[in-house]
């Protein structure tokens, strides 16, 4: 039973969670190349404080979340007075675009959340990588890999760095570890 788990997971699932996490990835840049570009340079930067920005984007969503309770409990109120003394409800147009607003920058803060999870996951992939390999190639070898990284301009790029490591770990027989973007 455990080998039909295993292959089904190597040929049906997996590759169904990393295209789920490729499609994740585009729709957090929009379909952008440019922004899919720009989130691989984030990459080559390595790991500098992004929680700072995390927890920044968690209290802007939380704001906009409490703005939203309030606005709606606001509409039901005004709704039931104006149920109460029998006068029929109009739309208000500022609050309905307010809300429409509200939903967009929530809709934004989460999709750059997502897009900063994922830069996060990858420079620490790549990190773990450098890691495993480092004692079996030179220090020019570990030089060059740091700046070939730091270069890092789009997703080409990214892959082709990845692939050439995972080729050296996997040449050594050493432990590969998976990258998973939807973790």
């Amino acid at each position: 039973m455990a080998i039909l788990g295993s292959a089904l997971w190597d040929f049906a699932f997996k590759p169904l969670v990393l295209w789920l996490g490729e499609q994740l990835a585009f729709l957090t840049n929009l379909g952008s190349t440019a922004l899919s570009d720009a989130m691989y340079r984030e990459i080559a930067k390595g790991n500098y404080e992004r929680v700072s920005l995390i927890v920044f984007q968690l209290l802007l969503g939380f704001f906009v979340g409490i703005i939203l309770v309030a606005v709606t409990m606001r509409r039901r109120r005004d709704k039931k007075r104006a149920n109460d003394l029998e006068v029929p409800h109009k739309p208000n147009m500022k609050k309905s675009l307010a809300i429409a607003l509200l939903l967009v920058i929530s809709g934004i803060l989460f999709l750059q959340s997502v897009r900063t999870s994922y830069v996060v996951r990858a420079a620490n992939h790549l990190e773990q990588l450098q890691a495993i390999i480092a004692p079996y190639i030179t220090a020019e070898q570990r030089i060059e890999i740091k700046s070939r990284i730091a270069q890092i301009q789009s997703k080409s790029d990214y892959e082709a760095i990845v692939n050439e490591v995972a080729s050296a770990i996997h040449n050594r027989h050493l432990v590969m570890p998976t990258f998973d973007p939807l973790r």
